[in-house]
């Protein structure tokens, strides 16, 4: 009988609009490609899952970075659920504003990957990743500009602009040169560039009991 790994998300999948029966949840917008980096549906995914492996099996399994159904349970606190709850309204305003270019960034790093994979060699991987530094470089221009339209709830998160911008600008540098479409972790020398009360909201960690 296998036994289910104790951070294991147990909750079905994709989450609906509105899902709140996770303290934990965090949403995010997931753009999945196929094998030939083809961009399929996006899909509501939670900004905590991570791909876990089962040690006795070797297998997969969509792994909650926050821990356990206790670690879980330890994040209900009316302060959290009220940073939540901002840093969620800022999430749904920058999907509304930025959506359409966060789309196209993605579908530009699926062409890169698939000049990557080519047999014609490099001359196509090269202009379809000047291509993607070209279109990050403009998503930054319009997310700095959104974000100091954004400053009274950055202040409420704890989230400094300028470190913000920085953040967002190691990840697109981190990111263009991948040769997957996955998006780079944030390692902890960038989150410690934020204020402490701001690092649960960048990095999954069980709250202090």
């Amino acid at each position: 009988m296998t036994t289910r790994p104790t951070d294991a998300c147990p909750y079905a999948r994709p989450f609906p609009p509105g899902f709140r029966d996770c303290p934990a949840y965090r949403s995010a917008r997931l753009m999945p490609f196929d094998s030939r980096y083809r961009p399929l549906k996006p899909e509501r995914t939670c900004q905590h899952l991570e791909v876990g492996i089962t040690s006795a099996a070797g297998r997969y399994y969509a792994r909650c970075a926050v821990g356990t159904a206790e670690d879980r349970h330890h994040w209900r606190d009316p302060e959290r659920e009220r940073l939540v709850a901002e840093a969620e309204a800022l999430s749904e305003v920058m999907e509304v504003r930025m959506g359409v270019q966060t789309e196209t960034l993605w579908l530009l790093k699926a062409r890169q990957l698939q000049a990557f994979d080519s047999a014609s060699g490099g001359g196509g991987a090269e202009a379809a990743t000047g291509e993607l530094e070209r279109a990050c470089r403009r998503f930054l221009v319009d997310f700095e500009a959104l974000m100091e339209e954004e400053m009274e709830r950055l202040d409420r998160l704890n989230l400094p602009l300028a470190t913000v911008v920085e953040l967002i600008r190691e990840i697109l540098l981190r990111w263009i040169p991948q040769r997957s479409a996955e998006q780079p972790g944030i390692p902890d020398e960038l989150v410690e560039r934020f204020p402490e009360q701001a690092w649960w909201l960048l990095r999954p960690r069980t709250p202090a009991r």
